[in-house]
């Protein structure tokens, strides 16, 4: 079931203030920093590509978002890479943890690759019901 947008807001802005804090964690299996930015924060609460963005279910949102803390911990210990996609000048890294899987992404924007930022967080137990 769907939370109005007000709700949604108030609830959201001051964990995006804590998000922001975070800034980057440095990850000795990309052998640079992983950067959170405001684009990994959306994916929380919303799915979809470029204009498409819908709604998450808010269950599942708060569910990633309290992922959090153990991707932070998965980035910072020795973390193995699990599975490397390439697709259209973006490269997809997906860590393995002990509750969850983590995405971090490089995309090439004019030519040059961007620096590898936080996208994603897959919490295991939800992915196995």
């Amino acid at each position: 079931m769907p939370y109005a947008r007000s709700h949604f807001r108030r609830s959201v802005k001051p964990l995006y203030e804590i998000y922001k804090k975070i800034g980057r964690v440095y990850c000795p299996a990309l052998k640079t920093h992983v950067f959170f930015d405001k684009q990994g924060f959306s994916h929380f609460f919303y799915k979809g590509k470029s204009r498409n963005y819908k709604l998450r279910n808010h269950t599942v949102a708060w569910e990633r978002v309290n992922c959090l803390p153990e991707v932070i911990r998965i980035l910072r210990e020795k973390p193995v890479v699990r599975r490397t996609i390439r697709k259209d000048g973006t490269i997809f890294y997906i860590f393995l943890g002990y509750d969850s899987e983590v995405v971090v992404v490089e995309k090439e924007v004019e030519g040059l690759m961007r620096l590898p930022f936080f996208l994603s967080v897959f919490p295991l137990k939800s992915r196995r019901t």
